[in-house]
């Protein structure tokens, strides 16, 4: 699989709102104990790496959000959540897409027109742009969040590759997929109980892309992969096919699905 970090590594850059954070050798979050070598929090333009089409725009960001791009609703949202890691993740989340639909629709990160629609889905006022966000804990507990917008449906999902129950794939896969999940491991040389964690992250990016999420059932949304290449894999959902494109970064799945 690609090492996106070293394809992307000369187009980090740091951003105002984001820094890093630091993490207890139990990976549990701290205020000022760093245990890992970590100096700067980057926000990555993947668009290219990844191999987007023009008119996508991806961006991600690891570390701690100081919240200040945030609206006020965001603000008294984020006060709600009684988990500090929910905290952090949401605020992470947030600056991410407001920063990567400021650069594109010139606004400042702060004045974006972003609401949550009724279906949850995050939209932008006055643009006819679908945007989706995901964020996760990667395996050192570090917060990592993905923004993503494009003129069509689209959808991004990150998931910490760590192994999950055994019998996950019994929910996410149809019967017939059992088979991919043996191939793709076996390409992967890796424990089928942390493969099922990209086909996760697969399929959920396609239920967003849907506007669904998990009201879909995972097993309607089957995979198909592009010539035996984790890179890049395909669904179908309902008649409708899907390309996902997919990655891993700081031991994380990532995928951004767009339509065929």
């Amino acid at each position: 699989m690609p090492d996106v970090n070293s394809v992307i590594r000369d187009a980090l850059v740091s951003i105002p709102h984001i820094h890093s954070i630091p993490c207890t050798p139990q990976g549990q979050l701290s205020t000022w104990v760093p245990a890992l070598p970590l100096s700067l929090s980057f926000d990555y333009d993947l668009q290219k790496p990844l191999g987007l089409p023009d008119g996508v725009g991806l961006r991600a960001a690891l570390g701690h959000a100081d919240g200040a791009v945030l609206s006020a609703e965001e603000r008294v949202r984020v006060k709600s959540f009684g988990h500090p890691t929910r905290r952090v993740l949401f605020t992470l989340g947030r600056t991410v897409v407001r920063t990567l639909l400021g650069d594109h629709l010139g606004y400042k990160p702060a004045d974006v027109p972003l609401f949550v629609a009724d279906d949850g889905a995050p939209e932008v006022t006055g643009h006819s742009l679908d945007v989706s966000l995901s964020h996760t804990l990667t395996p050192d507990a570090l917060p990592l969040a993905f923004a993503a917008f494009a003129g069509t449906a689209v959808g991004v999902d990150v998931e910490a590759l760590k192994p999950r129950r055994a019998d996950l794939y019994r929910f996410l896969l149809h019967p017939d997929e059992y088979p991919l999940l043996q191939e793709w491991s076996e390409h992967n040389n890796e424990d089928p109980r942390t493969t099922i964690v990209r086909c996760w992250a697969v399929k959920e990016a396609v239920l967003k892309a849907i506007r669904t999420g998990f009201r879909t059932s995972p097993k309607k949304v089957r995979l198909a992969l592009v010539g035996g290449d984790t890179y890049a894999a395909t669904a179908e959902v309902e008649g409708t096919r899907w390309r996902i494109h997919t990655a891993e970064m700081h031991r994380c799945a990532v995928a951004v699905a767009l339509p065929l």
